[in-house]
This record gives C-alpha cells, sequence and structure tokens, in this order.
C-alpha cells in the first residue's frame, strides 16, 4: 500500500516567506506576512484591514503566482484568511531600525575610557550608584555623539 505524503512534509514555509515580496510587491510585503498554512488556508499577518482587503481582492491571482512558484503547493492553497497585527509590523521596523543604527562606542576604546573618565569627575559629588550611572551613560553618550 503506497503512502501519501504529506506536503508539509516536504514543504519549507520560510521558502514561501522568503519570495513574499516577489510575489506581492514591495508595498504589500512591507506590511503583510505569510503566518501559517492551515486546512487548505493560507493565513496571513497584515499591519492594517485596508492591506487584508488589498490581498483579498487579488486572492486567486495570489494562489496561482504562489502554485507557480513553488508547484509543491499546487491545490494545496484554496482560500486565503487575514489577521490584523500593527504591533508586529511596529516591532519589526524598530527592531531594523536598531540593525541598521550605527553601533557605540566600544567601552574599550580610547574616546570611550576618555569620556568615561570626565564623566566620573564631572559627577563625583553623586553618591547613589544607580543614579551616578544613569548620568554617567547619559554624558558618554551625549560626549560621544557630538564629537563624531
Amino acid at each position: 500500500m503506497l503512502k501519501r505524503i504529506n506536503w508539509t512534509h516536504s514543504f519549507d514555509f520560510l521558502l514561501l516567506s522568503s519570495a513574499w515580496p516577489e510575489l506581492v510587491g514591495p508595498l504589500l510585503s512591507q506590511n503583510t506576512v505569510p503566518l501559517k498554512m492551515k486546512n487548505k488556508t493560507l493565513f496571513i499577518l497584515t499591519k492594517h484591514m485596508a492591506f487584508a482587503q488589498e490581498l483579498n481582492y487579488l486572492a486567486k491571482e495570489l494562489i496561482l503566482k504562489i502554485e507557480s512558484k513553488f508547484p509543491i503547493l499546487k491545490g494545496v492553497i484554496t482560500q486565503i484568511a487575514f489577521e490584523t497585527n500593527e504591533g508586529f509590523f511596529n516591532l519589526k521596523k524598530e527592531i531594523e531600525l536598531k540593525s541598521s543604527a550605527p553601533s557605540p562606542f566600544h567601552p574599550q576604546s580610547p574616546k570611550y575610557r576618555l569620556a568615561l573618565e570626565e564623566a566620573k569627575k564631572f559627577f563625583s559629588h553623586l553618591e547613589e550608584n544607580e543614579e551616578k550611572e544613569k548620568w554617567l551613560s547619559l554624558y558618554i553618550q551625549m560626549k560621544l555623539n557630538t564629537n563624531n
């Protein structure tokens, strides 16, 4: 007796996620992401219902594009459902911004050490360690960002 292989064992969902910008275009790919496939339904996470509506209009075309790109999924996706979560996309953008930001000075760099010594002298009158640490950190950040 031949056993039918379940498509989930032979398809890597990350491939669909990676191809998402190619399938839906730059604007929709920034505001939507494929979430999961279950019971012949592709679930898509959207930033706003407007993006869900747009993809809903394109549902048949999108399914055809997915099947063309990934023939193993032919007949596997028959409908598309949407979930909206703006917070996910805000967090994603925040993480992207942080990762693209220039890295701070290394604590062993000469500029950092000099700024730290200056800060320690300037705030030597503070006794509470937690408060002092905050002021030292602020001073160093301001000093290093203005001297770049």
